[in-house]
């Protein structure tokens, strides 16, 4: 893996990205979220207007000098160069058995409140499937999802 990074590498500058934006999209989206950041938090830390990062993040930012500063910036913001996104591989964690990842848009701390602020989307026909999953955590999904988000994190810490 490392001499397919190497050789990636030495022939790959970031205008070359821009050609691959589907690609370049996926393993984007891959590092955000391994950085530990939602789009909004992402675009919100670094500066990068949300609806450019939905283009670039769904592979259709046409601007190339745009997406050229936008990649550049995530691309040290993350500590990769544009070889090493191209063979960038997702890591594994507790949030990846699906709940998070598909219906979680953004977690944010209230430090007035000291509790954290959880923004959802999902259709209805989703909202009954993650009832009937989170049913152990709450008896709502207002009660289930910190419970659920807890244990997770516990657990991660304990893997930790």
């Amino acid at each position: 893996m490392q001499t397919t990074i190497k050789m990636v590498e030495k022939c790959m500058q970031i205008e070359e990205l821009f050609e691959m934006r589907s690609s370049v999209a996926i393993k984007l989206k891959d590092c955000i979220r391994d950085a530990g950041h939602t789009k909004i938090s992402f675009s919100q830390k670094y500066g990068i207007p949300i609806c450019e990062l939905e283009n670039l993040l769904n592979g259709t930012l046409e601007d190339k000098d745009r997406f050229i500063l936008y990649v550049a910036k995530i691309l040290s913001t993350v500590k990769l160069s544009a070889g090493e996104l191209l063979c960038y591989e997702r890591k594994k964690n507790a949030w990846d058995d699906g709940l998070a990842n598909d219906i979680l848009l953004d977690i944010q701390y209230d430090p007035k409140q000291n509790n954290y602020i959880y923004s959802f989307r999902m259709s209805e026909q989703e909202k009954q499937k993650l009832e009937r999953r989170l049913q152990n955590y709450g008896a709502t999904l207002e009660e289930a999802i910190p419970n659920y988000l807890q244990t997770v994190m516990e657990r991660e810490d304990r893997n930790t």
